[in-house]
């Protein structure tokens, strides 16, 4: 923000810059600047609007500058280029089959596992039956 300090006039800078006289150069309507000059808001009335009147320059700049910048750092290899369209759909794709073939690892991991605790589970049974029927033919011959 401009800081504005008082002088003769209030629409000199600190180092006597005709703030008016350049907005008038600039081809800002009268309209416009009447108000200005008649203000009785002060300092900080100038500033805002000096900040008004600056804002699309500011915006203009800083758009060109970050376009020019990242063309030039893609251009030196710091910034990865943007895929095609079609590289964005083939990256995405690919994505999906790794995950996809993940599941189903996953899947069948799982499968295989369940399948193994069953028999474990069964041998396991199979066994807890034996000891009991000879635990039954102990208890029949006493």
């Amino acid at each position: 923000m401009l800081l504005l300090v008082a002088h003769r006039r209030r629409t000199h800078l600190k180092n006597g810059v005709d703030i008016l006289g350049m907005v008038e150069s600039l081809g800002v309507s009268e309209e416009l600047i009447a108000p200005l000059r008649d203000s009785s808001a002060g300092y900080f009335a100038l500033t805002f609007a000096l900040y008004k009147i600056a804002t699309p320059l500011r915006y203009a700049v800083t758009v060109g500058g970050t376009t020019y910048a990242i063309r030039k750092l893609t251009a030196i290899g710091w910034i990865k280029p943007v895929p095609s369209r079609e590289r964005l759909k083939e990256m995405l794709q690919e994505k999906k089959d790794n995950l996809q073939d993940r599941f189903n690892e996953s899947k069948q991991h799982y499968h295989t596992h369940m399948k193994q605790r069953g028999t474990k589970v069964m041998d396991e049974m199979r066994k807890y039956k034996t000891e009991m029927r000879n635990i039954k033919n102990k208890v029949k011959k006493t």
